[in-house]
């Protein structure tokens, strides 16, 4: 499951880490779900600038086909020379499957269907279906 930025809400901000908070603030919250959607995992040393080497020049064109040009040229200002961890935001992605499981359920999936769609266990499909999740 990829991060998108229309299904974060505001109380699942909580939820990101902060290095993801302080991005979002920056780039605005569509590039940062696109950053840790295709980057995250990775250590990954920021360019100075986008001509700055050819080095640079490499990592600033993944950036940019990650997040958008703009976004990454304020996010290269920013962090340029910084080596950053780009988190997969795990925790977010977690309660955005919850709620997409409930929604399903709710409109009359099985938990059968919801084990094979989501490829989790029944004993965890339940779970999510016990607890409270606004939706």
């Amino acid at each position: 499951m990829l991060l998108h930025a229309d299904d974060v809400r505001q109380e699942d901000m909580e939820l990101l880490p902060t290095f993801m908070r302080d991005v979002a603030r920056l780039c605005g919250l569509e590039a940062a779900c696109c950053l840790a959607a295709q980057l995250g995992g990775l250590d990954f040393p920021v360019p100075k600038g986008a001509a700055n080497n050819r080095a640079g020049m490499r990592r600033f064109a993944v950036l940019a086909g990650a997040m958008g040009e703009e976004a990454a040229r304020i996010f290269c200002r920013e962090y340029g020379g910084e080596r950053v961890f780009v988190p997969f935001c795990r925790a977010v992605l977690r309660r955005i499957r919850d709620r997409a499981i409930v929604r399903e359920f709710d409109a009359g999936a099985t938990v059968g269907d919801l084990v094979l769609r989501h490829k989790l266990s029944y004993r965890q499909i339940e779970k999510i279906l016990k607890r409270p999740i606004a939706l």
